[in-house]
């Protein structure tokens, strides 16, 4: 809003012509100069609304003509005549067409309600298709507003604007991906017990943190942990502590990834990816349990 212009360039050859940036930059009532790249198909309301420059002139134009009367002359031009372009017909007719798809998307939904296989947590920016996406954060758009870090009765049944009915059942994701979601969650016990029961005994929990020997560890203030090697023994290992009995997790994969998320060494370590896999305890490790744990446990399990 503060630029005298906005330079726009393509940074591929075949790259379309960018009409969201250069609308929002008009509609400020900033002036665009663009390089017109072969694959542009811009507007009609573009074509006298945006200073067009082919590549080779790029040089000569800011050398002799960009701080010229001239220029600004015809730069005002060019905003008077974005300001008199009118959308509303256009608008109206995507606004038409994306209701007939969102009509004809929701009829063709089965009745019953979605039970997805695969959960994507603190989806954010990070949203994926297909993927039942889940964050607690409503600004976020994800499918599903939901804090796995709190009490979840199950079956748990839900709508979601985009995806209707949902329907989520105890052992039924093979699935959970969590990027860089853990550091930030309070009660982290909480939330991992929550993935364990909705995870199908051998699914997978796919985990991204940073390294708490890192910078990038502490650099978000709403981080409220730092993680290492030994931040997973609790739900591998000594899982009795959080009150878990018939499954566990077990830990499949392990690596540090430096800053550009290129597996490396500890040295380098800026971030961790694992990879933990829902088990059926032993009975070895039931019997430890009981064990363990302040409450007694009578045995039931079957026994020769």
């Amino acid at each position: 809003m503060q630029a005298k212009a906005v330079l726009n360039t393509p940074y591929y050859t075949s790259s379309r012509f960018e009409q969201a940036r250069v609308s929002h930059c008009l509609s400020l009532g900033t002036p665009v100069i663009c390089e017109r790249a072969a694959q542009y198909r811009p507007h009609p309301a573009f074509e006298s609304s945006v200073h067009w420059l082919d590549d080779d002139r790029l040089e000569a134009f800011f050398t002799d003509e960009f701080a010229s009367p001239a220029f600004f002359a015809s730069a005002r031009a060019a905003l008077q005549n974005f300001e008199q372009a009118d959308p509303i017909d256009a608008y109206a007719r995507l606004l038409a067409f994306a209701l007939d798809v969102r009509e004809r998307h929701h009829a063709s939904r089965p009745s019953d309600p979605w039970q997805p296989a695969r959960i994507n947590l603190g989806s954010g920016k990070d949203y994926k298709a297909g993927w039942l996406n889940i964050d607690i954060l409503d600004r976020a758009e994800p499918d599903l507003v939901l804090d796995l870090a709190a009490p979840l009765a199950l079956p748990y049944a839900a709508s979601s604007p985009g995806a209707g009915p949902i329907l989520l059942t105890e052992g039924s994701i093979e699935l959970i991906n969590a990027n860089n979601v853990l550091e930030h969650v309070h009660d982290l016990a909480s939330l991992m017990g929550n993935c364990l029961r909705l995870l199908q005994e051998e699914g997978l929990f796919r985990i991204e943190v940073p390294y708490e020997h890192a910078a990038s560890a502490w650099q978000d203030p709403t981080h409220v942990r730092a993680m290492n090697e030994k931040s997973w023994i609790y739900y591998t290992e000594w899982f009795w502590y959080l009150g878990w009995f018939e499954y566990r997790f077990d830990m499949v994969q392990f690596c540090y990834l430096d800053e550009n998320l290129k597996e490396c060494g500890v040295e380098q370590a800026a971030f961790m990816r694992l990879f933990l896999r829902k088990v059926a305890t032993t009975l070895r490790e039931r019997t430890t349990a009981r064990t363990m744990q302040a409450d007694l446990r009578l045995p039931d399990d079957p026994v020769d």
